[in-house]
């Protein structure tokens, strides 16, 4: 077993350090910043050269919002993105680590400023294809200290699948019951930008506010495992699961006899 497997089965966790190179994240960067000079140009709005991407996103943020989570909902889609979140070192891991292809799911950018308040309680990552499922959590920029990052609670995914709860605004977002979690377990990931984040859809894992002056900026994808999918054991199935399974929907065996072994 090597140090990665031995991390994600103890931990519910595991690092690739230095995933992506300087030039590759530069090269991300630069599509990002593409995609808001599109719209920038398009609605009007004077562009200055030496604003960097950090400025031209809150420019779009303060002035024009709208187009700011259209341009939000755009950055996932970019090439540079998909190749990132589709590195075949942590795919194979993947493969490896349920014996099937993988489906991807959702991919996008997080754009964590020092203003946001749509900080993401501790949950699992659920709500895709199958409960089963690798994420990858890939920093552009570094994590830690002010800027804050990602909050686990290690081995927490060996407890299996729980209940969630609405959460209303600020967050809009489901959420374990407080109850759950020990604080005194939790600990904040610090990692350098390019390392890569891989874990287990039941760890449980939340936002850490950023209380820099810069923007914390984070690629994020999700991986099925093929063989348990309820969309492909049921034509009532849907594409993705619920929040909160319920194990006699269509297609949901693999959560029924999940369930019934994991008590």
């Amino acid at each position: 077993m090597t140090q990665i497997d031995d991390d994600y089965d103890r931990n519910g966790y595991a690092v690739f350090r230095g995933l992506l190179s300087n030039d590759s994240i530069s090269d991300i960067f630069d599509q990002i910043e593409r995609v808001f000079d599109t719209s920038l140009s398009a609605i009007g709005e004077r562009i200055t050269d030496h604003a960097g991407v950090d400025a031209k996103y809150l420019q779009l943020k303060t002035r024009h919002p709208e187009i700011k989570a259209y341009c939000y909902n755009v950055l996932g889609m970019l090439h540079g993105v998909r190749h990132a979140l589709s590195n075949e070192t942590v795919l194979a891991f993947g493969r490896k680590l349920y014996g099937t292809p993988l489906l991807a799911g959702y991919m996008q950018v997080r754009i964590d400023d020092p203003s946001d308040d749509r900080l993401l309680p501790m949950h699992q990552e659920l709500e895709l294809m199958s409960l089963m499922n690798l994420n990858i959590w890939i920093p552009l920029t570094d994590t830690g200290g002010n800027r804050g990052g990602l909050r686990v609670v290690p081995g927490s995914h060996r407890s299996g699948l729980h209940v969630h709860h609405r959460v209303e605004e600020p967050q809009n977002y489901w959420s374990l019951p407080l109850s759950l979690i020990d604080e005194e377990r939790v600990v904040t990931l610090d990692l350098a930008a390019g390392d890569a984040l891989v874990f287990h859809p039941f760890l449980f894992h939340g936002s850490v506010p950023n209380s820099s002056s810069t923007i914390r900026w984070t690629l994020v994808g999700r991986w099925s495992e093929l063989n348990h999918v309820p969309y492909l054991r049921s034509a009532r199935a849907s594409m993705s699961m619920d929040r909160n399974p319920d194990p006699t929907a269509p297609g949901n065996q693999f959560v029924r006899q999940y369930l019934a072994t994991s008590k």
